[in-house]
């Protein structure tokens, strides 16, 4: 199915695609001789022109990039050995590019509830994103280093050395953030620690609280990566400080370079690639993306505006109810599962309040309004300057609400669930924007929006039975484990042990398709140009759709959950024992 479907497929994820058909709409907007029709579109658009101003940055100098390291407290940006403080300049210069700029360099710091107990307010830590990964050439990271001290540096600084030192300590930092034990997925471990047992943190809460008197031995922080967290001290132990400023001094280089001059302007590849767009993505595009990631509730606005009728047509459809509606169904007929851990994964999925595309407040005007007037505005031709700003407003909000959307940028492509496990939030770049806002079109959304949020949903329910028995999270009885570890075992053997997370992909595909169905309009539906394909049949050739792109093991994947599924058999009359509906197939439900 997937090669028929997807035989001249592009190679760029359908996810890149769609979020890049909705940004190219916004840059049309953006472009016209009357931008600025909303609040929000001229918040946009004002900082997206300061980004595109090269001139003015050009003759303003190097004086804002001072501003900046002054404020990230690296005053003397780059460093030699006589001039360090100790690590506390360390944590100091860490924390405000964190707090300031919306930079993880070393360690990332948001609040949290705690997992188990809900108890917030509660600062997590966890691994940074990273521009170099462990394993590959690092040729083109020291070029990059060199670049920056060239045009930055003082002449009596040791360029060479610097930039040796601060690429090696990049290798090293990628191999900790890719050790064994320091990474993980939703059912990694995490251990709540008073600072009395990381006392090495305490200077970095500080910097990043701003207020001395609200971090004590007592204060609590939780660790979603308490190896990573472990080993990140020993390899900071093993370096001069020195070079863990230099280190954080050109990540924000980078990360602040579509506003930097012009003899910067070689590092706007390496933030692309950050912002996902690939080494060579367009100014314009990188801008745009910039200033997304600035302002992520503004940026939400402005989609919804320029979509508001297939927008509004989807919250009016209440796809996630109709998601929700058809999981407990299938639940209540699951035969593997015992009474009791059905009867506790249904209650968690009636508690649960699924949030597609953006924040509820998005379509609010009054409300959406409000949010643009508290934002900072942007000055004219000090691009910088009101960049900084607006990054620091929005670590501001996120440590005044628990608000998950202003954590995750618009361009990301997970679900993921809020604290308690009690929302489920769903990306725009689930959205096909270009579809039509009339039915059926809009139920042909439930194909991939609908199967994205119901293999979240999935999800939900099978994180009960826990990585191990001993898990505290786990709340499966023993019964229940064993009925999903048979079931595992015949993907395993099917997929030949490659696809991990098969059972969820596939029970997410009959969920979605279970809403579908029970949505789908009596009469039939043809299209012009596909006379042939029913609606039921387009179903299924918008989920591959989906999923279209040059990795082969997304094939796998695909095909996988299709071909255990009877409701994609009988749509296209696939014969018993053909490679589409082979003899012996796995059924979750």
């Amino acid at each position: 199915m997937y090669e028929f479907v997807c035989s001249n497929s592009p190679t760029k994820p359908a996810d890149e695609l769609l979020l890049s058909d909705m940004e190219t709409s916004l840059l049309r907007k953006l472009r016209g001789a009357s931008p600025a029709e909303t609040p929000a579109t001229k918040l946009m658009h004002d900082l997206w022109k300061e980004c595109l101003d090269q001139d003015t940055r050009n003759r303003l100098g190097w004086g804002p990039l001072k501003h900046m390291f002054k404020a990230a407290s690296l005053p003397d940006w780059p460093y030699q050995q006589y001039t360090t403080q100790g690590e506390p300049a360390v944590w100091q210069a860490a924390a405000r590019a964190l707090r300031y700029f919306g930079l993880a360099t070393l360690v990332l710091l948001e609040p949290s509830e705690h997992p188990l107990l809900g108890r917030s307010p509660l600062l997590a830590l966890d691994k940074p994103v990273l521009l170099l990964r462990p394993g590959n050439d690092s040729s083109w990271y020291y070029d990059a280093v060199s670049l920056a001290l060239s045009s930055v540096a003082r002449k009596n600084v040791a360029k060479h050395s610097i930039a040796l030192d601060l690429t090696n300590f990049a290798r090293q930092l990628a191999s900790v953030v890719r050790s064994p034990g320091a990474s993980g997925d939703m059912v990694r471990d995490v251990k709540l620690e008073r600072l009395r047992s990381v006392p090495r943190y305490r200077a970095l809460l500080v910097g990043f609280l701003q207020n001395e008197s609200l971090v004590n031995d007592d204060t609590e922080l939780l660790l979603r990566a308490p190896e990573y967290a472990i080993r990140l001290g020993y390899l900071l132990d093993d370096t001069a400080p020195h070079v863990v400023l230099n280190y954080i001094g050109f990540r924000l280089l980078v990360h602040v370079s579509p506003f930097v001059p012009e003899s910067l302007r070689k590092l706007v590849p390496l933030r692309a690639r950050q912002l996902g767009l690939g080494d060579h993505g367009p100014g314009q595009l990188v801008c745009l993306r910039a200033v997304e990631h600035a302002m992520p509730t503004v940026f939400y606005r402005a989609a919804y505006e320029l979509h508001r009728p297939l927008m509004d047509a989807l919250l009016a459809a209440d796809l996630g109810g109709a998601l929700k509606q058809a999981l407990a169904s299938r639940l209540a007929l699951l035969h593997w599962l015992d009474g009791d851990t059905r009867e506790r994964a249904l209650q968690r999925l009636h508690q649960l309040e699924p949030r597609l595309l953006f924040p509820t407040s998005v379509t609010d005007t009054a409300k959406a309004e409000q949010d643009v007037r508290q934002t900072p505005h942007v000055i004219v031709g000090e691009g910088l300057r009101s960049y900084a700003r607006i990054t620091k407003h929005l670590m501001h909000r996120r440590l005044q609400s628990a608000d998950p959307w202003l954590g995750h940028p618009p361009s990301d492509d997970q679900c993921w669930l809020g604290p308690g496990h009690r929302i489920l939030y769903l990306p725009l770049t689930a959205l096909n924007a270009s579809a039509p806002a009339q039915e059926p079109f809009v139920l042909l959304q439930l194909a991939r929006l609908g199967e994205r949020a119901a293999r979240c949903l999935v999800r939900l329910v099978l994180d009960g039975a826990g990585s191990r028995a001993e898990d505290p999270r786990a709340w499966w009885t023993p019964a229940a484990r064993q009925g999903l570890a048979e079931l595992r075992k015949c993907y395993a053997l099917q997929s030949r042990g490659d696809r991990p997370t098969a059972a969820e992909e596939s029970a997410a595909l009959v969920v979605a398709h279970a809403a579908f169905e029970a949505h789908m309009p009596s009469l039939d539906f043809r299209l012009e140009n596909a006379v042939s394909m029913s609606l039921d049949q387009l179903f299924f050739i918008h989920y591959t759709l989906g999923y279209c792109t040059a990795d082969s093991d997304v094939a796998r994947r695909v095909n996988l959950a299709l071909l255990n599924f009877g409701g994609f058999q009988r749509a296209f009359t696939c014969d018993a024992g053909t490679p589409m509906n082979p003899r012996k197939s796995c059924d979750f439900w």
